[in-house]
């Protein structure tokens, strides 16, 4: 799939933040409510995954010593969740852009 030296985790460096939704598997997404979501709450959800994103770029380091440790990586990924939560529960009951697997 990857050529010319790019992988998985450059792929996601080039195109994260700002082309963040075409990084996503497209099941994760639910398109009619990312529709009739508000802006604002759009925004948090895509700040979640890039979190989820930059935290799983954070794993696969070439040197291990540059990698995060996984008690930081679980910490990291439960303040996130938490955030999600938040983001979620503050949308009167409609689901955020991102089907939760969590």
């Amino acid at each position: 799939m990857f050529k010319d030296g790019l992988d998985i985790a450059k792929y996601v460096e080039m195109n994260s933040p700002d082309r963040t939704l075409n990084i996503v598997d497209p099941e994760l997404l639910d398109d009619k409510q990312l529709q009739e979501i508000p802006v604002t709450m759009k925004e948090k959800c895509i700040e979640c995954l890039v979190s989820v994103l930059n935290t799983g770029l954070c794993c696969v380091k070439i040197s291990p010593n540059e990698r995060m440790a996984m008690q930081e990586v679980a910490a990291r990924l439960h303040v996130i969740k938490e955030a999600y939560a938040k983001a979620i529960s503050g949308n009167n009951g409609i689901i955020c852009i991102i089907r939760s697997t969590i």
